[in-house]
């Protein structure tokens, strides 16, 4: 189930470098969306959910739109093969895409996309307005 990150319930942390080049990408092109995978680790501890943010793979041959972002075939390729390359040892925690002045939510294609390939309890979408600077979980 996708919703609204309730700051009680889990703990995302982010490594800074990360952060800075999350940013930097949203930011290159604001014609259309962007978006890349989450690197990075999860676990529990005394029972609070934590999400560790440690890489972010840029999403390669996506076909986009102002509004729209497609994952193709060569895109996932591309992606497992960075991920087994330089993170091993690490999950797949989520996604991040923007939305260039359109806010910041999950559209139904969104929710399509994140209930069908990001569906473990601890995987995260993360959206990023870089045009009126928000940025949000879920």
């Amino acid at each position: 189930m996708v919703g609204a990150v309730n700051i009680d319930d889990v703990k995302i942390y982010i490594k800074q470098d990360v952060y800075l080049k999350i940013e930097k990408f949203s930011k290159e092109d604001t014609s259309r969306e962007r978006g890349g995978i989450l690197i990075g680790d999860y676990f529990e501890n005394n029972k609070k959910k934590n999400i560790i943010i440690s890489a972010f793979i840029e999403a390669k041959y996506t076909d986009a739109s102002a509004s729209t972002l497609t994952f193709t075939h060569e895109t996932w390729d591309y992606i497992h093969s960075e991920q087994k390359k330089l993170y091993p040892d690490k999950k797949i925690i989520g996604w991040q895409h923007t939305h260039p002045s359109y806010g910041i939510f999950l559209s139904n294609y969104d929710l399509f996309i994140h209930e069908n390939f990001f569906n473990l309890p601890w995987q995260i979408a993360y959206v990023i307005d870089p045009i009126a600077d928000k940025r949000g979980f879920f």
